[in-house]
């Protein structure tokens, strides 16, 4: 367990060295926000024989990547609060 959480704050720190703007744009939108969408699109064109490009297409694309910036958001929020009470509050011990 105690390696677990070791691991995870040295990947968080890697992560959160290249920044909040690329953690938001390279996890969450690309990595969980268009993705999910496009296969969601693709399924329902497949199992529905529904155009893509529609009204309904264009309104699930936007709330997907709008839900995808604001969960990572939140997640990067969750990150540093754990990063900052593994570290006792001193967080600048941590990072070094």
């Amino acid at each position: 367990m105690r390696t677990y959480k070791k691991s995870r704050r040295e990947r968080w720190l890697k992560t959160r060295q290249k920044g909040f703007l690329h953690y938001i744009l390279v996890r969450s939108l690309l990595g969980w926000g268009v993705t999910s969408a496009v296969v969601l699109l693709l399924l329902v064109y497949w199992l529905f024989d529904t155009p893509v490009i529609n009204f309904a297409g264009l309104l699930t694309f936007i709330v997907y990547v709008l839900i995808s910036v604001l969960r990572g958001c939140i997640k990067w929020v969750m990150m540093e609060k754990e990063l900052k009470s593994g570290c006792s509050g001193q967080l600048n011990s941590c990072a070094e």
